[in-house]
């Protein structure tokens, strides 16, 4: 259809005609718009759906601890001993937490190392576990913020003996 000055075309009809002139196609009163909306919108989120998992695993790849404080965690690349103390401290057992510090203190089958000593020492004595309390703002819906508890496990008390061994090396630190 090819408009000439003379049509007596008002509203929307013109810019439908005009649309259609210019090889768009015709919008529907705006119903077409609206449906390619929404397959695009639905199409866009199957394609996050899908991908989503996809970038979390290779996310967490390169996630997986390959050492700790220092000693690797991966097989034959130390002493199997001293791998699993490591690993078993990295999980949170404070026992182990506290014998591998004596070990970076000592430098028994480690390099002497008084800081990592310290760190690891902290983590030994330091409580963990038990309920927090996390606040959560206001989602914007009129809903108002919130404090939530989350339950971080079991609770652990620190151990007494790494308490003394920081305070040991604290107060060694300003002695010098």
């Amino acid at each position: 259809m090819i408009l000439s000055p003379g049509d007596n075309i008002t509203g929307s009809g013109v810019r439908a005609a005009k649309d259609l002139q210019r090889g768009r196609p015709k919008q529907d009163g705006g119903r077409m718009r609206g449906i390619r909306d929404r397959q695009h919108r639905a199409l866009r989120a199957a394609w996050l759906r899908a991908l989503l998992p996809a970038c979390a695993l290779l996310l967490c790849a390169g996630c997986t601890a390959r050492s700790y404080a220092g000693i690797p965690l991966l097989a034959g690349q130390a002493d199997p001993a001293l791998q699993s103390l490591a690993q078993r401290a990295a999980s949170g057992d404070k026992q182990a937490q506290l014998d591998l510090g004596i070990r970076f203190e000592e430098g028994n089958g480690v390099p002497r190392d008084e800081a990592r000593a310290i760190k690891l020492y902290r983590q030994a004595a330091s409580d963990t576990g038990g309920t927090i309390w996390v606040y959560t703002p206001s989602p914007g819906n009129g809903a108002p913020a919130r404090v939530v508890p989350v339950d971080t496990g079991p609770r652990q008390a620190g151990i007494e003996e790494a308490r003394k061994r920081l305070g040991t090396m604290y107060q060694g630190q300003y002695d010098k």
